[in-house]
């Protein structure tokens, strides 16, 4: 392992997408991944198997230095920041955090089982959100509780059950009028060097649309841009991260942390004259960061879902002939509906051009390409 400059354990959550944008760096890179011959057990994703039922608990009696007895329980160490993965893979952990620190987020209680996810329901109302508090991903593992009129009780049992019975988040209603987010690099010397604020727009929980820059105040982009120094500067964190907001004026409320490369930062690959991807290089391998500085007045990427590839592989030709649009798919075998496939990048002098010219280049995807491979 000493021989490799750069170790990237799993492809998913865009591991496999950083391995390809720093394979040109020179840098000796490995890239782990699970094969094909190690057993699949669904419990391994489970958290009621592992944390509830303690599947994999050594039936062993363990002595410590001192001759006392204690149980390892399951605890996996591959290095890193642990501070930054305890707060960010664990929801109800994360929100915590970002409010110990004075980061304001939407007002939450933790569940633990029926009567509990009841008693929030009666304190923070509806509408809210149920989220589980880990392994959650582009809207699985949610159940959205409409406003009141339904019978609360019968809806709180719905999504206990729906999520599986597990441990849970419920979180309260936040009005924005924008969803953003800051995506950085922090350095090994504590340098912190943001990108412009992204704008994004969901559909169905998944990142559908993404521009640049966006349409916020000077204020709050400020707001915004210390927030996620801060969050940085706490959790020691060397490398690329991102921190997702609702704006409503000039108030920001962060939402969540993603401590890597983010979906919304793709388009600084064709966009900026230094992507995510090479900030992450240099932050791990200790270079010195690049103030990144937008190349083009303006940017839109939009998502390319699975979908996309029901009737046959979409019309590539089609929708890369608009002006200033980049095609890149992530290398995905197979297409299934809501899985990011990839995503298009249109580059112009304005935002609204942007966006018109990336909606349409997708909008050219339907349909079966005329070289005959749909």
């Amino acid at each position: 392992m000493s021989d490799y400059d750069v170790i990237i354990i799993g492809t998913g959550a865009g591991g496999g997408t950083l391995a390809r944008h720093l394979a040109p760096s020179g840098k000796k890179i490995l890239l782990l991944e699970r094969g094909g011959w190690l057993a699949r057990e669904p419990q391994n994703w489970s958290t009621a198997d592992v944390f509830v039922d303690g599947r994999y608990i050594s039936p062993d009696t363990w002595y410590d230095a001192k001759g006392k007895t204690f149980q390892p329980q399951v605890h996996y160490f591959v290095g890193g920041a642990t501070k930054l993965y305890g707060a960010a893979l664990y929801r109800l952990r994360e929100k915590d955090f970002l409010n110990s620190i004075g980061v304001k987020t939407a007002s939450y209680r933790a569940v633990r089982d029926l009567d509990s996810l009841r008693a929030a329901l009666r304190e923070l109302g509806t509408p809210s959100i149920l989220k589980t508090v880990e392994f959650g991903y582009d809207g699985k593992g949610q159940f959205k509780f409409a406003a009141a009129g339904e019978n609360i009780d019968d809806q709180a049992e719905e999504a206990w059950n729906a999520l599986g019975r597990q441990a849970a988040i419920l979180e309260g209603f936040v009005t924005f009028d924008k969803e953003v987010s800051v995506v950085a690099a922090r350095g090994q010397n504590g340098a912190y060097h943001p990108f412009a604020v992204f704008e994004n727009e969901h559909r169905e929980q998944i990142l559908d649309l993404t521009t640049w820059p966006a349409d916020v105040s000077a204020i709050a982009a400020r707001r915004a841009f210390d927030m996620a120094a801060a969050i940085g500067r706490e959790l020691n964190i060397v490398g690329v991260y991102c921190v997702e907001y609702f704006v409503h004026g000039n108030t920001v409320i962060a939402n969540e942390i993603a401590p890597r490369p983010h979906n919304s930062g793709h388009l600084t690959i064709d966009a900026a004259d230094v992507s995510q991807f090479e900030q992450q290089l240099r932050a791990v391998c200790g270079l010195p960061l690049h103030t990144p500085v937008r190349t083009c007045g303006a940017a839109a990427m939009a998502q390319l879902l699975g979908d996309l590839w029901q009737d046959g592989e979409p019309a590539w030709d089609k929708a890369i002939t608009g002006p200033n649009v980049h095609l890149h798919l992530y290398g995905k075998k197979d297409a299934k509906a809501k899985r990011k496939m990839g995503h298009l990048t249109a580059t112009a002098d304005t935002v609204a051009e942007a966006r018109r010219n990336v909606e349409n280049a997708r909008k050219a995807l339907s349909g079966p390409s005329p070289s005959g491979r749909g």
